[in-house]
């Protein structure tokens, strides 16, 4: 309940959209934005037809999405799926826990974008059967997860690596990826932030470093999930 609670106070205002309206956030979100993006790629490559975003938050990945009739978000969250309301007015999203909701049909699709760690051990174990029993026969999940190598939230329960992520699962996994690269470039990009940050009064400075940060970014955001702060996972329902 107390991580919860550090959950609801995260919503207190969308932070998720910042960065399209306030500059400097655009170099805060650098590195979500980019699996937000690797995890959308996936996503339209498997061309589903219902979407479910279990734990959507503030509805960034259905912003993200754009025009997508098939789509439902759910998240427990009240304040959240207000916003998610409010910044996605087409869309459908549902405040509730997902073990109370009974879905009319199936999804091709399940998307859990940085939400495991969330999940408290004790309802865990039922929330993924749900989620499996959700999804359609070939059906797809699609599932990041702070790696060990990121030292563990107040919100978070727990961080994973690929064989304790995988265990959680009866479904097959067919794909997994590695975000945030902790290769020499990693550091480098560490460093050029800092610059941005103190360079970020003076535009055109900034503008020159946030360049070299977003081309050096490219070196270290996905490779081998060994050796990263994050994984994303694909799991298949036979």
């Amino acid at each position: 309940m107390e991580k919860q609670k550090l959950m609801e106070k995260s919503y207190f205002l969308p932070s998720h959209y910042f960065d399209l309206e306030i500059g400097i956030y655009e170099l805060y979100r650098l590195e979500d934005k980019a699996y937000l993006s690797k995890v959308l790629g996936l996503a339209k490559e498997m061309n589903p037809q219902k979407i479910l975003d279990f734990g959507c938050g503030d509805g960034r990945f259905s912003y993200e999405l754009g025009d997508f009739s098939g789509y439902v978000g759910i998240d427990i969250s009240k304040r959240a799926i207000a916003f998610a309301k409010i910044l996605n007015p087409k869309k459908e999203f549902i405040s509730e826990d997902i073990l109370e909701q009974k879905f009319d049909k199936k999804f091709d699709l399940i998307v859990a974008i940085e939400v495991i760690e969330h999940l408290n051990p004790e309802k865990r174990g039922k929330i993924i059967r749900k989620l499996e029993s959700s999804l359609k026969s070939g059906g797809h999940m699609i599932v990041t997860v702070p790696s060990k190598k990121l030292p563990l939230q107040k919100a978070h329960y727990q961080h994973f690596n690929k064989e304790e992520l995988d265990d959680l699962f009866s479904l097959k996994n067919v794909y997994c990826l590695g975000h945030n690269i902790e290769n020499f470039y990693f550091y480098v990009c560490k460093f050029l932030k800092k610059i941005c940050i103190l360079t970020f009064p003076i535009k055109f400075i900034y503008s020159l470093f946030y360049s070299l940060l977003k081309k050096q970014y490219k070196k270290c955001s996905f490779g081998n999930y060994k050796n990263a702060q994050r994984l994303i996972c694909i799991y298949r329902k036979k």
